[in-house]
């Protein structure tokens, strides 16, 4: 079996954001991050609410216009949004069960090429929310090759 001796290394530092509101995402499926034409590694991915109730986000990759679910995470009300809730980390243990781990002992994300996609979507409909209600749904750090 031959063996590339090259290494490769990230090219591109980048990041992603989106935002699902009464109007977006119940239900549907939102873009958080595109892969790069190369693929992309993304160590951490977070979400943070003006909610005044908690609600499930369900989130993986997509590829082809199918949502393949990785997982699915409570964002309580308010999280990331006050002192004392922090932002709901959708990478702990708890919320991604099996992801792979880097190196250094941290689960990340792989999306092989620009044909895949990490997504998210609420499952309650908006007409649930409150009006002004905002999740921010965020990949602080990713790595383009």
């Amino acid at each position: 079996m031959a063996v590339n001796p090259v290494p490769s290394f990230v090219k591109t530092p980048n990041w992603g954001a989106t935002q699902i509101t009464t109007g977006t995402g119940s239900s549907v499926a939102v873009t958080v991050y595109n892969g790069g034409v190369n693929g992309s590694k993304i160590p951490g991915f977070l979400a943070t609410a003006t909610t005044t109730a908690a609600f499930d986000c369900q989130w993986g990759i997509s590829s082809g216009g199918t949502l393949f679910v990785h997982g699915t995470a409570s964002i309580p009300a308010g999280a990331g949004s006050t002192s004392s809730l922090p932002s709901v980390n959708f990478f702990n243990s708890s919320n991604a069960v099996g992801l792979t781990i880097d190196s250094d002992g941290n689960p990340f994300l792989f999306l092989p090429s620009s044909a895949y996609r990490l997504q998210a979507r609420m499952p309650a409909t908006s007409s649930t929310w409150a009006a002004g209600t905002v999740v921010n749904l965020i990949v602080p750090s990713v790595g383009d090759f």
